[in-house]
């Protein structure tokens, strides 16, 4: 898809979220905030990316248990359904995160809509990273980079967690691309006093999420990178996939992890920096794809290799 198509993409996305925003504070009893999350909001979307909604109920913001969130969300879902033309609408109680999921189509463009409840570290995961990639004078070549990865890994197979053998997230690619690119000292390493701790109060984090993402910026003191990117994408790209061989040559096996998380094994982990652990995105890559991202890194790195070769005969 284009650079325009997927800037048409996110429109319509934010537009179909802020019509679902109206149809809820109108119809639903209880005070809600809606915020949006992801890629979309990073800017790091591409053509399969849908747009991610967090619910907190104003009167509920604190702990919620698993079954109080189910009951708003079935209401929420009650509604959704009665004023909201979907191709397809369903509700996944048994999720581990349950989720109402829709599709629709919204000024002729294809939208995908997922929606849940109480859940702050996605979102402050979200602005922690766009700010990360805002602090660079280059962050439209991130963002080309962090797509370009995620294409790559989607087209050979070695993206998503869903199924019997899970690969990486395209949330993990992120972090790892950001990683690399700090490791390469285009962008700043950022600096706090929560990330990492194993105690994080959730009236704290609650409150950075509802005070914006501007506070959220300040909290982790992220400071503006002014060392500009030397290389083209697919030149970073490169030099990202010999990168990411060598980690997965020390045979790393998670490549996202979450806070609170005992430890076993330090060479079972890969701890990509912060803000992973603020992450609930816990995915062991299958040993089936490991050996699958093993052999397409090299014989991509290989390929370019001889290719480079070539150039001087």
């Amino acid at each position: 898809m284009a650079t325009r198509s997927l800037h048409i993409l996110k429109t319509y996305s934010l537009r179909a979220f802020h019509l679902i925003k109206r149809i809820l504070v109108k119809h639903l009893n209880d005070d809600i905030t809606l915020i949006p999350y992801g890629s979309m909001i990073t800017g790091c979307h591409s053509e399969h990316s849908d747009i991610d909604i967090m619910i907190f109920f104003d009167r509920c913001r604190y702990a919620m248990s698993r079954l109080r969130r189910i009951n708003r969300l079935s209401k929420v879902f009650r509604i959704c359904k009665l004023y909201i033309r979907a191709d397809k609408m369903i509700f996944l109680a048994n999720a581990k995160h349950p989720v109402i999921r829709i599709k629709l189509t919204y000024g002729g463009i294809d939208i995908q809509i997922e929606i849940c409840a109480h859940n702050p570290n996605p979102v402050l995961c979200t602005w922690i990273v766009k700010s990360i990639i805002d602090s660079s004078p280059d962050k439209t070549t991130i963002r080309q980079l962090i797509r370009s990865v995620t294409s790559f890994a989607r087209h050979n197979n070695v993206l998503g967690t869903k199924g019997r053998a899970p690969a990486i997230s395209t949330f993990s690619y992120t972090l790892l691309v950001i990683n690399f690119l700090q490791q390469e000292g285009y962008l700043c390493i950022w600096q706090t006093n929560i990330l990492g701790a194993t105690d994080i109060d959730e009236d704290d984090l609650l409150q950075l999420v509802f005070g914006g993402e501007d506070d959220a910026r300040l909290e982790w003191s992220i400071e503006d990178s002014h060392l500009e990117l030397s290389l083209s994408v697919s030149d970073l790209r490169q030099r990202f996939f010999e990168y990411l061989l060598d980690i997965l040559r020390e045979k790393y096996q998670v490549i996202s992890i979450e806070n609170n998380m005992n430890v076993q094994d330090e060479h079972n982990l890969l701890y990509v920096s912060h803000p992973v652990d603020l992450t609930n995105t816990v995915h062991s890559l299958s040993q089936l794809k490991y050996n699958r991202l093993l052999e397409v890194l090299e014989d991509e790195v290989e390929w370019t290799d001889d290719d480079d070769d070539d150039d001087y005969i």
